[in-house]
């Protein structure tokens, strides 16, 4: 049973590392490279932590948290288009 207080308490909430190990779909992370609010090495954490075949790694250099369609829009799609139509082993 999850309890509103643990979300006021220090520590790690969203457990993702440990959660990732677990799945094997196939996995884009796509990154801002000078995000403020979740650090890009937890991306690449989650990238190399992943089990998963088909994966990929994507920063955007200059993008934070929640500009990365108005710095890189363009680049953004066409690595999630990439991504969805070229399937790996």
């Amino acid at each position: 049973m999850h309890s509103p207080a643990q979300y006021l308490l220090p520590g790690n909430r969203f457990p993702n590392l440990k959660r990732i190990r677990r799945n094997q779909t196939p996995l884009l992370v796509i990154h801002g490279e000078a995000d403020r609010i979740i650090p890009v090495s937890h991306g690449r954490e989650l990238h190399a932590a992943s089990p998963s075949k088909h994966k990929q790694f994507t920063g955007v250099p200059g993008a934070g948290h929640n500009d990365l369609f108005y710095l890189a829009g363009p680049q953004v799609i066409e690595t999630i288009k990439d991504f969805v139509e070229n399937p790996q082993p």
